[in-house]
Formats: C-alpha cells, sequence, structure tokens
C-alpha cells in the first residue's frame, strides 16, 4: 500500500473513532447518571420502608402502652398522670417518632422531583400535625426547646427543624 492510501486510512479511522466517541461518551454518561439515580431512588425507598415499618412499631408500642400516648390519638379523659419513669419512656418514644419523621422529611428533600416521594411526605405532614395537636407531644417539643430557640442547637436537622416548629406553631390550638 503506499502512503497516500495509508494516510486516507489512518484518516478514516480516526473519524470513525472520534464520531463513536462522540456518541459514546453521551450514552455512557447518560446511562450512568440513570443508574445512580435509579440507586438514589431504590436507597430512598429502602430507608422510607425502614421508617414505615419503625413507626409500626411504634403502633405496636402504643397500644401495649397506651398511658404513654405514643400514637396520634389521646385518652379522652386528658393526658394521664405518669410516673417518673412512664414519663421518661414518653420522651424516648417522641424524640424516636420525631427521629422518623426527620428521616422521612429528608427523604423527601432528597427526591423532591418524584412525584411518589411528595405524596408520601404529604401523608407523613398530616400524621406530623396530628401529633403537633396532641398535648403530650407540644410539651415535649416545649420542654427540648423546639417552638421557641430557632438558632439554637438540636437534636435535629436545622431545616426539619424549622419544619417542625412551623408545624407547631400551625397546630396550635385555639386560645
Amino acid at each position: 500500500m503506499d502512503t497516500h492510501a495509508l494516510e486516507g486510512l489512518h484518516l478514516l479511522l480516526e473519524t470513525i473513532t472520534l464520531a463513536a466517541a462522540i456518541i459514546a461518551i453521551p450514552w455512557v454518561s447518560y446511562a450512568f447518571l440513570r443508574d445512580l439515580s435509579e440507586r438514589r431512588r431504590e436507597r430512598a425507598a429502602r430507608v422510607y420502608a425502614a421508617v414505615d415499618q419503625s413507626f409500626r412499631d411504634n403502633l405496636a408500642i402504643a397500644l401495649a402502652y397506651p398511658r404513654l400516648e405514643g400514637g396520634e390519638f389521646e385518652h379522652p379523659d386528658g393526658p394521664p398522670e405518669l410516673s417518673g419513669d412512664e414519663h421518661l419512656q414518653q420522651c424516648i418514644l417522641f424524640d424516636i417518632i420525631t427521629s422518623g419523621f426527620e428521616i422521612c422529611y429528608l427523604t423527601f428533600v432528597e427526591n423532591r422531583d418524584d412525584p411518589k416521594f411528595e405524596r408520601q411526605w404529604k401523608a407523613w405532614r398530616g400524621y406530623m400535625l396530628r401529633h403537633c395537636r396532641k398535648h403530650a407531644y407540644r410539651r415535649w417539643l416545649e420542654n427540648i426547646g423546639v417552638p421557641d430557640t430557632p438558632d439554637a442547637d438540636h437534636l435535629y436537622d436545622p431545616e426539619f427543624n424549622a419544619v417542625l416548629r412551623e408545624m407547631y406553631h400551625q397546630s396550635a390550638p385555639p386560645l
């Protein structure tokens, strides 16, 4: 083969390689990002499933120990007088419940573009509002400083804490 033919073949191979790269790089990038997005959604779904199971466990505790008022309902005769141990158990239960709310919120924020997570968050938000109306839960939130200290260090994510504070004030009983 002469030099001119080899140069032509070399140019053709370079053009094919460049065209393949131009096509392959965006496709591989798209496939990678799609896989990453799917993994993120799967992880978020697993987190939500774990939180949901945790809330079912909390409901079982609420059934077993109704005096602690861990579920969304209150005693019809008003909050019962709790012993020191029961009060401590109630505080721990409320902290567990609120941590679950926080995980739900942070998962929603991370997946805001997914309508499924938006629907799930609306349901959790309603559940949170019902909790925020409960006397015992409101008293616990007040004891840990949620309603009055927006800039204080809290146990929860600052953005979630702001949402919780807003719900606390939004669900205040009429005077």
